[in-house]
């Protein structure tokens, strides 16, 4: 699975140039992938939502017969998420099948994968010891590790009975293959890569760990948006392909804000993937670009990440300062270029609230 995926991701062949770009230049080539992107497509404003969603999942999918089960798997559903992947399913959805009247199957996919994510952000807070999450306390902060741990739990197995109705073998694949990947994403995240030797194959368990983390996840869920309609499997070979260099694009969008948005901007922690030893990409990159100096500066961030020492502003500083935060964003909108080529192929005239949801995508600030 792993060399499949390696396969499918380009950034080998375009390494070279992100890497050698200074920062004038990377943000050369972002302000032109924008105007270009703009010029090319109607860009508005996001004018699709789906109302009451959250309510329609605690109602319809998580209420069980135990209330403070009931209430713990509801906390991260309490305030509205950007809702982002459930978005992007229904508005892909239109995309592919226009015609199709599929539309309240479409919403319990979308619902299942919100709810697969929520489980995994529990996860995620209880390893990285993580106090807030949307703006308010996490869940294990309100409700302790055990009932956290047991309501993630919860949600993943709700999730699963939803699928069950469906009475299709293909979408219960589809959604194991889903607690896989995820599986593996939350180990990887926690054996936490800290030193930095090889800057490739550095990079390369980075690109990993962001398909199981996230990736994956959206690769799948377009998946099986395109199962769950008439169209053909080479369509939803492409359907997988797109989430894929979406959520790479993602991904690597969200460690770039870990370092450029502030803790009420994100709604959670800021600096917690440095805090917590976690490698990504502007601390990779950053890291590259200080070796290749020899600067006193490589030696400090790499304490930092050994846990050696704890002097997280001044590595802060030195990200914000170098080129890491540009080559990340860099890499991000190859991925995203990718995306959009193969959504063409599909149909040449995509929904206007689909690309400006993947404008969205990589240009958000939270």
């Amino acid at each position: 699975m792993i060399s499949r995926y390696l396969s499918r991701f380009k950034y080998m062949d375009q390494l070279q140039r992100f890497l050698q770009s200074t920062r004038d230049t990377a943000k050369c080539d972002l302000i032109q992938f924008n105007n270009d992107f703009i010029n090319q497509h109607q860009v508005n404003p996001l004018g699709y939502q789906i109302p009451g969603f959250y309510n329609y999942i605690k109602q319809e999918i998580i209420q069980g017969d135990i209330e403070s089960l009931n209430k713990a798997s509801s906390h991260y559903f309490s305030k509205e998420g950007k809702l982002i992947r459930p978005m992007l399913n229904m508005l892909y959805a239109n995309h592919i099948d226009k015609n199709s009247q599929n539309t309240e199957q479409q919403k319990i996919w979308a619902a299942v994968i919100e709810i697969l994510h929520v489980a995994s952000l529990v996860h995620d807070d209880i390893l990285d010891a993580s106090d807030t999450r949307r703006g308010i306390p996490a869940s294990h902060v309100i409700y302790g590790k055990h009932r956290a741990t047991f309501s993630a739990n919860y949600l993943i197995g709700r999730a699963g009975r939803k699928i069950s109705e469906f009475n299709d073998i293909r979408m219960f694949q589809i959604y194991s293959q889903i607690m896989d990947n995820l599986t593996n994403g939350e180990y990887l995240q926690a054996m936490k890569q800290k030193s930095f030797h090889n800057f490739h194959i550095t990079l390369q368990n980075y690109m990993i760990k962001t398909y199981y983390k996230t990736a994956a996840l959206i690769a799948n869920s377009l998946q099986g948006v395109c199962q769950l309609t008439t169209i053909k499997d080479t369509v939803c070979q492409k359907s997988f392909n797109i989430g894929l260099h979406l959520g790479v694009a993602f991904q690597i969008i969200d460690d770039v804000l870990d370092y450029t948005s502030n803790t009420e901007q994100l709604g959670k922690t800021s600096l917690n993937d440095l805090k917590s030893g976690v490698l990504t990409g502007p601390v990779l990159f950053e890291l590259f670009n200080q070796q290749k100096n020899n600067s006193p500066e490589y030696q400090l961030m790499n304490s930092v990440l050994l846990g050696q020492s704890k002097d997280y502003d001044t590595v802060n500083s030195i990200v914000l300062a170098g080129d890491g935060i540009e080559q990340s964003k860099y890499l991000a909108y190859l991925h995203t270029q990718e995306a959009l080529k193969i959504l063409s192929s599909i149909n040449s005239q995509p929904d206007q609230d689909l690309i400006s949801l993947i404008f969205m995508f990589i240009n958000r600030n939270k």
